[in-house]
């Protein structure tokens, strides 16, 4: 089942900055006759000052998305020669006008979380579009007319222009467009097309080109089924194949236009090689209009779901086969993909061959899907034949016990995404004797219904992220059962009667409230090919004896547990075991959330590894891990000066001959290293410049003694992501080039010697620096690093930084001046250092690139405001204070504000106000004393992301690590719990984060990140005399920021 986080929600950038606008992958245009038309005829209305609406329609697969998505990137491409701006949103099928206006309000960067009637929320984006000129805003897939003016878009200028894209001319001529009939491909350039995606047409005999011929003039001209149909012949050579394929295409002649495109596509979907193929492409059809799958989620389905042949096969063996279905359909051109900034696949469905597929499926289906449905479908919607049901990303609260629909053919049910819905009544499964999957993923449900435990046909049962579940039946009739997914529920024990689902090849207890797994449930559960648990503590030999596990995440509770399971693991002459999370962590570690997503990592603490100083043979700790170990994550080995004094080994017998740490960390390709006191250098003088050969990812925080990150010489031909934070020493990135280092010397310039030095990391896309307040270089004297592939550089909080010795090739066959041709942001906070920063560049015409421009990529980032509160001060003295990072009061309260929001502003207010009053009452001082609250809104927060939200704090709290650690701080947030927890990355042990959204309030901790239930207030170490001025706090919340928001029920103390 594809829970509702395999969903990829475009989201805008706020208002507090410019929206990210990138161009969007197309195909080429076919057809060079027909298309030049197209787009001519599109761009003389573009140009044209008497025409604003222009309505692009055509039937389905006639490329309409294709041709606009060309006009968007030209426009993106040459935003001074035409339009400033440019915008795309897709409508899809089914919308309402409040969806709409949040797609529209997400491009064009506007914040309407706070506003809830749709009128306020067209007169804000009414104002936004009036103080605009010179846009496209293009809408994309429209299927009914709709008043502009309701929505809130507004033309403010002759040359701000709407285009819209539909299968109905009738919309067009509504909406008061100048309607473009698409015209379909000639002829002659329907053969170039078929040709080209048929790849085998010289290998045809003349006679069989004759008939392939006839066949693509079937296709009537529209490219998708052009390109299907050709895809779905390749390969066939006998004449008998292609004469049948010509009689069949025929036989639609006479129906009408929709019937013809939904036979010709249905014509590809035939020629799919079998029923399990066909089965995963109608699968995809459950799912939302224009939903974009993450690819390992539907993977993950398509297994879940049964429609992969899983006799005989594992687990890894059955994921091949998924997803070489996917890619089969991929190259048939029935699924589209792609990948994002970040390089992950995405999978999307065309709503042609969606339609297609629902089409086939009458009957068996009910795809009620991202409709914004408030309630379930009336009770003739459920028929006996049915055998899916998707009501996915609804606003449906809640099934009635009046409803229990007869439905024994059912095998599929869907209700994932309905975030809102608490009540599920019990009686609504009664009569769905043969369901095998259901998914409620992240719904508000706080008890599974006891008439689900009694179906005993159910293989996959999904509960994830539904942050309000406690209470679980006992499972025990659940004999079938193959999948139990119970992660980031509130779920506070193992289920009863999960020791006796033997066929159980799936377990998922991460996130959990959940604190020890009882004795003897795993080696109960032999079949389990997939254990995740996430922060939980394994017993060793019960894991050992799970003899079929190729995919597991769990702790261990000493060194010696964890010694004696990797040492075991690497000595199995047959080593099933195939990707794992290995920790033995005591905080600031995030977890894998499902079976796709864990890797080969280990997690170590020295803290908790060892209980005094070790002795070895050479006097180094000597570390077992994973023969073929990619990531790795040490944390707390303080007594360390570089990671080679740790003496790595992947068995039991050491061969001192050749330097066995060397070798493993050769293969790693992600190291993180958190709060190591002693680490002064990062490897020894003399450790061979392929060490970090393979790294990709390295992140390094709280490392107050290193000074030099990366020594001369080192190769880092695939490093991807670097990220230094929190390090007060550090001074250079990368150390200054010696007479020896392993470095291209370039003539061409000089910085003080005769010489400059170019360093290469050809893959590096992210640079982070944050909280670096010794740093004054990213490199040495006559270094200079060469970045081809940078797409995001952020700077924060970093002040003696002076110099910026990163050189960005610019395209030698772009105009002068041009950007970096890859480069998508540079953050830089506080703003004030850009104007101080120094951008070197390592040849004689320094004027070739300049600051100048980075400027279309620049976010020159505020400080947060700091409001400050202290009992028994004088109204003078506070505003002298204000202006102080370090201020002592009486008690030295701050709140920090960081949002343009004007009632969050009033909040901090309200809040300061409070704090004031609290503090009059006896021994409430000694509690906030060095209290931080930070408030922000939760637009802001999706923009920063979760390393912008810590970097912000560690610099506002302005303490050295030790300080920061035993300082209280606070989240204040806007918003919903799902969202404002995934991002909220816990810098302190002790943190805690206050939020109130509309379906919830709370507090969250860094070591339980839930609440006790939807309205409930969860207080963990906070005194009974701080819970009069928290409840004022929420209560204000809900009555300034307009959030449906009950109050606290329940109080509960742990």
């Amino acid at each position: 089942m594809l829970g509702m986080d395999g969903y990829r929600e475009k989201r805008g950038v706020p208002s507090l900055g410019p929206p990210a606008l990138e161009t969007i992958p197309t195909p080429i245009l076919i057809g060079e006759t027909t298309a030049k038309n197209n787009l001519a005829r599109i761009w003389d209305y573009l140009m044209d000052e008497n025409v604003r609406k222009i309505g692009v329609c055509g039937m389905g697969g006639v490329g309409k998305t294709t041709l606009i998505k060309h006009i968007y990137n030209w426009v993106l491409e040459n935003k001074s020669k035409a339009f400033k701006y440019a915008y795309w949103v897709t409508v899809s099928q089914e919308f309402k006008i409040f969806e709409l206006q949040k797609r529209i309000a997400n491009a064009i960067g506007v914040d309407l979380s706070h506003l809830v009637d749709v009128n306020m929320r067209a007169a804000k984006m009414f104002k936004e579009f009036k103080e605009k000129e010179d846009f496209v805003l293009i809408l994309d897939d429209v299927w009914r007319d709709f008043s502009l003016e309701d929505v809130g878009v507004w033309f403010s200028g002759k040359r701000s222009k709407l285009i819209i894209s539909t299968r109905m001319v009738d919309v067009c001529i509504r909406m008061d467009c100048q309607v473009i009939r698409v015209e379909p491909l000639r002829a002659e350039e329907s053969w170039e097309l078929f040709m080209k995606n048929l790849r085998h047409y010289d290998g045809l005999s003349v006679e069989v080109k004759e008939i392939a011929k006839l066949v693509a003039n079937e296709c009537a001209g529209l490219p998708l089924a052009i390109v299907t149909i050709a895809k779905s012949m390749a390969g066939v050579v006998d004449i008998h194949g292609w004469r049948d394929a010509q009689k069949n295409l025929e036989e639609s002649r006479a129906l009408d236009e929709e019937d013809q495109v939904f036979e010709r596509m249905k014509f590809s979907y035939n020629r799919l090689p079998n029923e399990m193929t066909k089965n995963c492409l109608l699968y995809c059809a459950l799912y939302p209009e224009d939903y974009e799958f993450e690819r390992q989620n539907l993977i993950r389905s398509l297994v879940d779901e049964g429609l992969i042949d899983q006799k005989g096969l594992s687990f890894q063996e059955r994921s091949s086969r998924a997803a070489t279905i996917v890619n089969k359909l991929i190259n048939s051109c029935l699924l589209e993909s792609g990948t994002d900034d970040d390089g992950d696949p995405w999978i999307k469905m065309h709503d042609v061959i969606r339609d297609m597929a629902l089409r086939i499926k009458f009957g068996m289906f009910l795809v009620k899907a991202g409709v914004q449905l408030k309630e379930l479908p009336d009770v003739e919607y459920w028929d006996d034949d049915l055998e899916k049901v998707s009501l996915v990303k609804n606003d449906i609260r809640e099934i009635p016990g009046d409803i229990s629909p007869e439905c024994p053919q059912l095998s599929t049910l869907l209700l994932s995404g309905n975030l809102f819905m608490h009540i599920i009544s019990g009686s609504f499964f009664v009569n769905m004797y043969s369901l095998r999957v259901l998914d409620l993923s992240n719904t508000d449900i706080g008890s599974l219904p006891v008439s689900v435990t009694h179906m005993r046909t159910l293989t996959t049962l999904v509960l994830r992220e539904c942050l309000s579940l406690q209470h679980m039946p006992s499972l025990q009739e659940l004999r079938a059962l193959l999948k139990l997914d119970l992660y980031s529920t509130s779920v506070c024990n193992v289920p009863l009667g999960t020791d006796k689902l033997v066929n159980l090849r799936i377990l998922n207890l991460g996130g959990t409230r959940i604190e020890v797994i009882p004795d003897g449930l795993l080696g109960k559960l032999s079949r389990l090919e997939c254990l995740l648990l996430g922060s939980l503590v394994a017993n060793v030999e019960e894991v050992m004896s799970l003899r079929k596990l190729e995919i597991l995440e769990c702790g261990f509770k000493d060194g010696d547990d964890y010694g004696n399971y990797v040492r075991w693991c690497n000595n199995q002459d047959k080593r099933v075991l195939t990707n794992y999370y290995l920790h033995m962590a005591s905080y600031c570690v995030s977890f894998c959330s499902n079976e796709y997503t864990i890797k080969k990592e280990v997690i170590l603490s020295g803290r908790r590894f060892i209980k005094e100083k070790p002795k070895s043979v050479n006097g180094n700790l000597t570390v077992v891990v994973p023969i073929d170990m990619k990531e790795l994550y040490l944390e707390e080995f303080n007594y360390i000066g570089n990671i080679c004094d740790l003496d790595l080994q992947s068995s039991e017998t050491f061969n001192y001959d050749y330097d066995i740490t060397t070798v493993i960390l050769q293969s790693l390709e992600s190291l993180d290293l958190f709060y190591m006191r002693s680490l002064n250098s990062l490897l020894l003088p003399s450790s061979p410049a392929t060490t970090f050969s393979l790294l990709k990812k390295l992140d390094i925080e709280k490392c107050p003694k290193i000074k030099k990150l990366f020594p001369p010489g080192l190769l880092l031909t695939n490093l991807q992501e670097l990220e230094v934070c929190d390090c007060d020493s550090m001074e250079e990135i990368f150390a200054a080039a010696t007479a020896n280092s392993n470095f291209n010397h370039m003539d061409g310039g000089s910085i003080g010697e005769d010489h400059i030095v170019l360093f290469t990391l050809p893959k590096l896309k992210e640079l982070r620096l944050s909280c670096l307040r010794s740093l004054k270089s990213i490199c040495g004297q006559r270094l200079f690093v060469r970045c081809d592939s940078i797409r995001m550089i952020r700077i924060f909080s970093c002040p003696k930084l002076k110099r910026m010795q990163l050189y960005m090739p610019i395209d030698d066959n772009a105009p002068y001046h041009s950007p970096p041709p890859l480069l998508k942001c540079f953050s830089v906070v506080p703003k004030e250092y850009w104007h101080s920063l120094d951008w070197d560049h390592p040849f004689s015409i320094p004027n070739r690139f300049s600051k100048s421009l980075l400027n279309p990529f620049l976010h020159l980032w505020f400080l947060p405001e700091q409001i400050y509160v202290a009992a028994e001060e004088e109204e003078e003295e506070e505003e002298e204070s204000s202006t102080n990072n370090n201020h002592q009061g009486s008690v030295g309260e701050k709140i920090i504000l960081y949002s343009h929001s004007p009632k969050l502003k009033q909040v901090a207010a309200m809040v300061a106000s409070t704090i004031e009053e609290h503090l009059q009452q006896e021994n409430a001082g000694k509690y906030w004393s060095g209290m931080i609250l930070f408030l922000i809104d939760l637009q802001t927060l999706d923009y920063l992301d979760g390393w912008m939200v810590t970097a912000l704090i560690l610099s506002v709290v302005n303490a050295k690590p030790v300080d920061a650690e035993r300082r209280r701080l606070g989240l204040v947030a806007k918003g919903d719990r799902r969202r404002l927890t995934g991002k909220w990355k816990h810098s302190c042990r002790d943190s805690w984060c206050l939020f109130a959204g509309k379906d919830s309030i709370g507090l969250c901790f860094a070591d339980r990140p839930h609440c006790e239930g939807p309205n409930s207030l969860s207080l963990v170490g906070i005194a009974d005399s701080t819970l009069d001025m928290l409840l004022k706090m929420l209560l204000y919340l809900q009555d300034k920021l307009n959030e449906e928001i009950d109050y606290p029920t329940q109080l509960i103390h742990n």
